[in-house]
């Protein structure tokens, strides 16, 4: 038990420096343009960091606190992408009945920015499923492919560490999906309470 809860720990504290890696980068390419938008994304990076620093140190967290966090990641990214990139969200069920390990859905998300929205891609798109059902959440998060990544597609990090966490936090107890096409990168996510 002491070296699962370890590596746990450690697990969970990579999270921290890849997350804030990917959004710095956003914020880069904000000040980059001198967008009018990078005080509002500084002000964003500030509560997801609140979350990841204090929140995400519980034990679990309220499901739907995990998914503002992940609406505030998007809007963060949106502020950076534009309109270049469509993002739909839909979530249905009984999210209030719902506690999980914090940040453990946003590298998904994370993930399908850094694969699916490049320069060569042009209009990219991602879209969410979340639903949420008593003793099930299913987890579906599809991105657009750039031709770009297309050839060094990988799950990276972020999925790598999220499946070592889901096998010692839900053994027997999850499913995870990794689907690659042409055109499309999904990842389906099971979990039983």
């Amino acid at each position: 038990k002491q070296h699962i809860a370890t590596e746990l720990q450690l697990l969970k504290a990579q999270i921290h420096p890849h997350f804030f890696f990917n959004t710095l980068n956003s914020l880069y390419g904000l000040a980059l343009e001198k967008s009018e938008h990078t005080p509002a994304s500084i002000l964003r990076l500030s509560e997801l960091m609140n979350f990841v620093l204090y929140e995400a140190k519980a034990r679990d967290v309220p499901l739907q606190r995990e998914i503002e966090i992940i609406e505030d990641y998007i809007a963060l990214e949106k502020l950076r992408y534009g309109e270049r990139v469509q993002v739909a969200i839909n979530k249905s069920g009984s999210l209030a009945e719902w506690r999980i390990p914090g940040l453990l859905l946003l590298p998904f998300v994370e993930n399908a920015f850094k694969h699916g929205v490049s320069p060569e891609t042009g209009q990219a798109w991602l879209n969410i499923s979340l639903q949420a059902e008593p003793h099930q959440l299913k987890w579906v998060v599809e991105n657009s492919v750039g031709r770009s990544n297309k050839s060094n597609q990988s799950p990276g990090l972020g999925l790598e560490n999220v499946r070592r966490r889901l096998e010692l936090l839900y053994p027997g107890q999850h499913r995870l999906e990794i689907l690659e096409e042409e055109d499309v990168f999904m990842v389906v996510l099971e979990l039983k309470q």
